[in-house]
């Protein structure tokens, strides 16, 4: 397989993913050329995605996030080819099996993108490509959506695309990612998708949290209560007036 680089050859394809002939890497963008890639996510017995931290020294978008693994596809090699190829490239990782999530596509810098993502489950060890990316980190799907919303991390616009794609396929509920007591797909997705509208939520009355409440609020009451009847106690006798007896006191003359 030749190098991965500007030079690298691929399959320019049609508006239906159809080959119709070759060009570089390099020409794509300038041509407005469709194109053919492979994104992993790989996530962690916790659920965690694993992202990374594109090289400073890359062409396009240096110093941001995105998938755990992207690749182009050389000509006439498949998307699970190229999946496979890239993720020992990439980290260094072989030997595990990846899961077909589908295929979405996106219109990037002119050029329409046809992109196959898989994920997989790995705990292992994995070396870096220090030449193609700068770190890795873990982090919880819940938190890289309110990092996407909050601006304070920055993403390549593929991997907002693929993200988005992935939580539209519920492929997350099987994180279990519903917690406390929410219950349904609806409600877990919520807690992705607008995670503060979900906690700003009014709470269902026969919620687990809303006999929480119930109880503490209750305690609160009944412990200001033993406060003004404390208070009340002590203004009682501070203000009272001792009685006192003279029967038994003699005159001194």
């Amino acid at each position: 397989m030749p190098a991965v680089s500007q030079n690298m050859t691929l399959d320019q394809v049609d508006q239906a993913d159809v080959p119709i002939g070759h060009i570089k890497r390099r020409d794509v963008f300038a041509k407005h050329a469709g194109f053919r890639v492979a994104h992993i996510l790989i996530f962690n017995s916790a659920g965690d995605l694993l992202l990374q931290r594109l090289s400073l020294t890359r062409d396009r978008n240096p110093g941001s996030w995105g998938s755990s693994v992207a690749a182009y596809l050389f000509a006439s090699e498949s998307y699970e080819e190229a999946a496979y190829r890239r993720l020992a490239e990439e980290l260094g990782i072989t030997g595990v099996a990846l899961s077909f999530l589908g295929k979405t596509q996106m219109t990037d810098d002119g050029s329409l993108k046809f992109i196959s993502v898989f994920t997989t489950k790995y705990d292992g060890i994995y070396r870096i490509n220090r030449g193609q990316i700068a770190k890795v980190q873990f982090e919880y799907p819940a938190k890289i959506l309110r990092m996407i919303e909050d601006g304070s991390r920055q993403f390549t616009p593929t991997f907002l695309h693929v993200f988005r794609y992935y939580l539209s396929t519920g492929l997350h509920e099987s994180f279990n990612l519903a917690i406390g007591t929410t219950t349904g797909q609806s409600e877990r997705l919520q807690i992705l998708n607008d995670p503060k509208a979900w906690v700003d939520r009014p709470l269902r009355k026969r919620s687990i949290t809303f006999f929480v409440n119930l109880v503490l609020y209750a305690m609160a009451g009944v412990n200001g209560i033993g406060v003004v009847m404390a208070l009340f106690l002590l203004f009682q006798k501070a203000t009272s007036v001792i009685p006192i007896a003279t029967e038994h006191i003699r005159p001194l003359f």
